[in-house]
């Protein structure tokens, strides 16, 4: 739950930190770090370990909401329909993918079985791979724009280090 919250946050920082911003950000993360330990302080006595997981992805969560906010007044609008429509495709590529790579590790579980180290590093070998492909496909198939930007990244690297070769 938390990992949206926590991905979000860090690119933001770093939008306050370009602007020469850093009061903000501090601000907003001692908000976030309070509320952890309010809802740590609530959810810990009845959910235990499951509490303080909880508390922590609220608390990622509202520091991203924040953040958010506060560069958004500052900045303007940031093309929101765009960035939501980005994440759910994210989100379908990364289903995907979370089914490829359970699908992947009960099969080798199944048929070789995971009780040796080697049956161990094959299931978690062959779940990278296959969620891997998995996520790079579907990603084409919904024709991501992070995606095509990630590969002319690779490409430029991949003509930088043959030019160099050569």
């Amino acid at each position: 739950l938390g990992l949206g919250g926590y991905a979000a946050t860090m690119p933001l920082l770093r939008a306050f930190y370009a602007m020469q911003n850093t009061l903000t950000p501090l601000l907003i993360s001692v908000a976030a770090i309070l509320i952890n330990i309010l809802f740590s302080l609530l959810f810990a006595g009845p959910w235990a370990h499951i509490g303080l997981a909880l508390a922590n992805s609220i608390s990622l969560t509202l520091q991203a909401l924040l953040l958010f906010y506060f560069l958004r007044r500052r900045i303007g609008r940031m093309d929101g329909r765009h960035i939501l429509l980005s994440l759910g495709k994210t989100m379908l590529a990364c289903a995907a993918m979370a089914v490829v790579v359970w699908a992947a590790a009960a099969g080798v579980s199944a048929t070789i079985g995971v009780d040796s180290k080697f049956g161990q590093l094959l299931q978690v070998c062959l779940a990278m791979v296959a969620g891997a492909l998995a996520f790079f496909l579907a990603s084409h198939l919904m024709k991501m724009e992070e995606l095509q930007a990630a590969l002319d990244i690779f490409h430029r690297r991949m003509r930088r280090k043959k030019t160099a070769a050569n």
